[in-house]
């Protein structure tokens, strides 16, 4: 339903403050993302500005009326959660993202000893549209034959990860999330040339 001239009126000046904080926000995670020398501390610390724009719903006051309804682009996910189904799946990672230098979309790991076979019906470039809540309730990630969605993560991250927070994991979504930073590591090995 539309929102009426007045209404608009008045969300956009209930909402100033935040959407301006906006506005700086996605400049400075784009700038952080892009960054050659990230640390884990700089995409941690992007948590709380991601909770609070997505779990605590900011973007969903701030959308309305400036845009309208508000849709998210996400990575099709669909081959995988099909192939989870069908075959030993250890882990997998929806990624999208760019790291060292290298476009990641996704991380999938088979059980030792069986065979893998990537779905043939994955296509890195399909994005799907999403509902801020389809967005957030969208499964990223899959380890220990349980998936996990993106509001975990950012929760997760956010609240026990330091992020914002640091805590135990309690619940069984942040207990698996904590089991995985121990399975899985990202890191940069550099080849060093000695001249002689």
């Amino acid at each position: 339903m539309p929102i009426s001239p007045e209404n608009r009126e008045r969300l956009l000046a209930e909402t100033k403050e935040a959407a301006a904080a906006f506005v700086e926000d996605i400049v400075h995670i784009r700038e952080t993302l892009a960054r050659q020398d990230q640390v884990p501390r700089q995409i941690r610390h992007l948590s709380s500005v991601l909770r609070r724009l997505t779990v605590d719903n900011d973007l969903r006051s701030i959308a309305p009326p400036r845009i309208g309804p508000l849709s998210l682009t996400a990575p099709d996910n669909s081959a995988f959660y099909q192939a989870a189904r069908k075959q030993p799946l250890s882990m997998f990672v929806s990624a999208g993202i760019s790291v060292f230098n290298t476009e990641m979309r996704a991380l999938v790991g088979g059980v030792e000893g069986r065979e893998f076979v990537f779905p043939t019906e994955f296509n890195r470039s399909r994005v799907l549209p999403l509902s801020l809540d389809g967005y957030l309730n969208q499964k990223v990630l899959y380890f220990k034959s349980d998936w996990v969605t993106r509001r975990q993560v950012i929760k997760y991250v956010a609240n026990c990860a330091s992020g914002v927070h640091s805590s135990n994991a309690q619940d069984q979504s942040e207990k698996l999330l904590s089991s995985l930073r121990q399975y899985i590591k990202l890191t940069l090995m550099r080849a060093a040339l000695a001249l002689t």
